[in-house]
């Protein structure tokens, strides 16, 4: 019934919206491609999702789905209503995607690589809901999307928030049940339900199978995922950790969406475990820096970055680092922060990064060379360069060329790629 007034509503124009092709129904609604019209002509592709009702609670869940900003989460524009076949409906616009990882699966293998990949940014994700006390409670193949290179989760219909409750219960089954906990039908929602999910869905992306046998029989199914009725094949062993982690009946057992990431990635440079990370010594305090890349606020960290290292070495008035500044620059301060960098970015961004892609460009530690700079260390990490300025960041997302990050001011007096002697210092 709900897939065939779906489709009704393909090719009907909502507000400034065409919606183009209905692709499928998600939790209490309809999915459209569509586009956003402006005198009959289309400036943007988006994704809208349709709910046949218009009830108070619904437009709050809409609106609080627009506010969950994530790299890893499908961004949501806008929210708004309208009347069809005199049934009042919501929708929410979102940015359009490529595919999903269940049409990746579908496909074939996952290389070890994609599968890491993958998984720690779901984790990550995860990882910011759970810090918003939200649960996602459907978290399948089917709602993480591709956007770009980026994998995002998708379908907050279902999102529960906590109320800064370790856990809360409910009356309603809701979800799908291959990738339920077994506390789900005991009404018992927390953030552990997510990571139960997430194991369920390695096990799909190692091994091309599901770890339930019930013939197609829904009763058989939903017996087995209620007792716990598991039956695991052989799995990766760079995996079995994570999973069996993931899977544990105990939900307080349960790992976390951060040990998931701890685990993908055991450690940063010099040998500091990321469960490990001081956030405060006797010269700084790394709150700030350790929030903004939580969030995967990547501009705002890049700021703090600055300012945090101009503070230690009592430079705020100027605003930037000399080179000797940069040569003594405290050990243990800089690898706390580009630890930071490290664990929030999947070894993506930091100054270890930088320091590997340097002298992959044939630079020498503690020597600037103008050429390998502006020709090549440069150019891979994607910066450019403006007059007064310096050296510049492009990108400000998870999708910026590996080592983008950080970029901090210095004495643009003397030059303006001082920071390279950071690397000596790691």
């Amino acid at each position: 019934m709900l897939d065939q007034m779906m489709r009704m509503l393909e090719g009907q124009q909502i507000n400034s919206y065409r919606l183009n092709k209905f692709l499928g129904a998600g939790s209490f609604g309809g999915v459209f491609h569509a586009s956003e019209m402006v005198r009959n002509t289309s400036v943007q592709e988006v994704a809208i999702k349709v709910i046949p009702e218009s009830s108070d609670d619904k437009l709050i869940e809409l609106q609080n789905a627009r506010k969950l900003e994530h790299s890893n989460l499908i961004k949501a524009y806008s929210v708004g209503e309208f009347t069809f076949l005199n049934t009042e409906m919501l929708y929410l616009v979102m940015e359009l995607a490529q595919g999903s990882l269940e049409n990746h699966i579908a496909k074939g293998s996952l290389s070890s690589s994609e599968i890491k990949n993958i998984t720690a940014q779901v984790a990550q994700g995860l990882n910011y809901l759970h810090g918003q006390n939200k649960v996602h409670r459907d978290l399948k193949p089917g709602n993480i999307l591709k956007v770009n290179q980026q994998y995002k989760l998708a379908d907050f219909g279902l999102i529960r928030t906590l109320n800064n409750k370790s856990h809360t219960q409910t009356v309603h089954n809701s979800g799908t049940i291959i990738y339920m906990p077994p506390e789900a039908f005991r009404g018992d929602i927390s953030s552990a339900w997510d990571l139960w999910s997430l194991g369920i869905m390695l096990i799909e992306m190692t091994t091309n199978q599901l770890p339930y046998k019930f013939n197609n029989d829904i009763n058989q199914l939903m017996a087995k995922v209620m007792n716990c009725e598991l039956q695991i094949p052989s799995l990766p062993k760079e995996f079995k950790p994570i999973i069996e982690g993931c899977l544990q009946k105990d939900r307080k057992q349960r790992w976390t969406a951060q040990q998931v990431l701890n685990a993908l990635q055991p450690q940063t440079t010099g040998k500091m475990p990321v469960s490990q990370i001081p956030l405060i010594t006797v010269k700084a305090d790394f709150t700030q820096l350790d929030q903004c890349l939580k969030n995967a606020q990547w501009r705002e960290a890049n700021a703090e970055t600055g300012d945090v290292m101009q503070k230690i070495m009592g430079k705020e008035e100027e605003g930037c680092l000399t080179e000797d500044d940069c040569i003594n620059f405290p050990h243990e301060e800089l690898k706390i922060i580009d630890s930071l960098w490290l664990k929030y970015s999947s070894c993506r961004f930091g100054f270890s990064v930088q320091k590997k892609i340097w002298l992959a460009c044939r630079g020498k530690l503690g020597v600037y060379d103008e050429d390998i700079y502006d020709d090549k260390f440069s150019k891979k990490i994607g910066w450019f360069f403006r007059p007064y300025l310096g050296f510049e960041p492009q990108f400000y997302n998870i999708d910026a060329p590996q080592g983008h990050f950080p970029e901090i001011s210095v004495d643009l007096g003397n030059d303006y790629a001082l920071h390279v002697f950071l690397f000596s210092r790691l």
